[in-house]
């Protein structure tokens, strides 16, 4: 069966979501349809380790999409036919567009990916059926053991912690965000988790998991034998890339675009997790995995298939809730540059500068709220910084 559609969009997530509005506002006569492999419809993300555990309501995440008709949830897309403008599913149903967007976002890292024995019934956090499965068991376990010291696993163990769970997290970093905070601060971080609970193994990594009958033990590299009643890990994810692969689009750590978001085929765009864009619209290409990327990527990509051509100079910025602590950040944080920690209250409140050859290439607002404009505007300036020292009050806290 072949079935006709202006705008095809391949993913059901926020940046599928947001294109798929940005179309409808564009052309509303035009037909845009998404396929999803999810049996959900388009969400919000990043709840799932956040305030849905405390304070947000099920039925806030949902998407402007959701309940529209507009999309086919639990489809498998078999391969991509650029030159004859067809998707094709597993379950024999092709779509012939005018116009494509991969928004596939990525599949979560698992411990075989990396190396260890993994377990069935680790839970790898991702997906809203990921959040369910997890709230079920703790909610008659009472220990849970977090593999992986980023953003996903700092936030859960922050959330579990929070619902007087015992809770233990293992990453192989010296801190708990020890890939873009620098080391004290991420011993800070790692001593308020103490101080809330958590019992932290740092700078161990997971050789095996293995669940028993009376639960999960897990080996680590030094011999330490862990056990729990549930197991969840947030290692990253992997970016979904095998349809553009085998469609012959070009493709690395995710699908390449262009400034207006395009890929070698200008039929064909790609926006969300999967992108790697060129940053700022004329930097190196980078692929970012949070939500404000999603949402306006996705957004201007639905315009772009729409014929604007605008190009994608937008400069995204994420944020993290860890019990008391938070921030909002921007650009590329890295603890092995430069940085330079503009404190109003050490540890507590203040303006961490990433710098890397006299230029700051990352902002992160610790305990402080929306002043993500004041630091855009520092990265789009691209001023030379000669001293340091030259950046403090640079964004006022107050």
């Amino acid at each position: 069966m072949l079935k006709r559609v202006d705008y095809l969009i391949v993913g059901g997530g926020m940046a599928a979501d947001a294109a798929w509005a940005a179309i409808r506002r564009a052309e509303s006569a035009s037909s845009v349809f998404m396929l999803s492999e999810e049996k959900h419809p388009a969400y919000q993300r990043p709840p799932l380790s956040k305030k849905l555990w405390t304070e947000e309501r099920m039925e806030d995440i949902w998407c402007a999409s959701s309940g529209t008709g507009s999309i086919a949830l639990t489809t498998l897309v078999s391969a991509i036919d650029p030159s004859q403008h067809q998707v094709h599913t597993a379950s024999g149903v092709s779509y012939e567009y005018r116009k494509l967007l991969l928004a596939t976002g990525g599949r979560p890292r698992r411990l075989n990916d990396l190396g260890a024995e993994d377990d069935p019934d680790v839970i790898y956090f991702r997906s809203l059926d990921d959040y369910l499965k997890l709230y079920h068991a703790v909610e008659t376990h009472s220990s849970v053991l977090v593999i992986g010291g980023g953003f996903v696993g700092a936030e859960l163990a922050a959330q579990l912690a929070k619902l007087k769970k015992s809770v233990s997290i293992i990453f192989p970093e010296s801190g708990i965000l020890g890939h873009v905070l620098p080391k004290d601060l991420a011993a800070h971080v790692s001593q308020v988790y103490v101080d809330h609970g958590v019992s932290i193994y740092a700078n161990m990594r997971v050789l095996s998991v293995r669940h028993r009958s009376e639960g999960f033990e897990v080996q680590t590299d030094n011999h330490t034998l862990l056990t729990a009643d549930v197991v969840v890990a947030g290692l990253g994810i992997l970016p979904n890339i095998e349809l553009a692969q085998a469609a012959q689009l070009t493709t690395g750590d995710g699908i390449f675009v262009d400034s207006l978001l395009r890929t070698n085929d200008p039929d064909v765009y790609a926006a969300g997790d999967v992108a790697l864009f060129p940053w700022g619209g004329q930097g190196p290409h980078v692929r970012v995995e949070h939500e404000d990327n999603a949402i306006s990527q996705g957004r201007l990509a639905g315009r772009n298939m729409t014929g604007a051509e605008k190009p994608y100079t937008h400069l995204p910025f994420f944020y993290s809730d860890l019990f008391h602590l938070g921030f909002e950040a921007i650009g590329r944080l890295d603890p092995s540059l430069t940085v330079y920690a503009d404190w109003m209250q050490r540890d507590e409140e203040g303006v961490l500068y990433y710098l890397d050859q006299d230029r700051v290439v990352g902002i992160l607002n610790w305990n402080v709220w929306d002043k993500i404009k004041d630091a855009r505007k520092i990265l789009q300036s691209g001023e030379k910084i000669s001293d340091p020292s030259q950046l403090k009050n640079r964004i006022k806290t107050t």
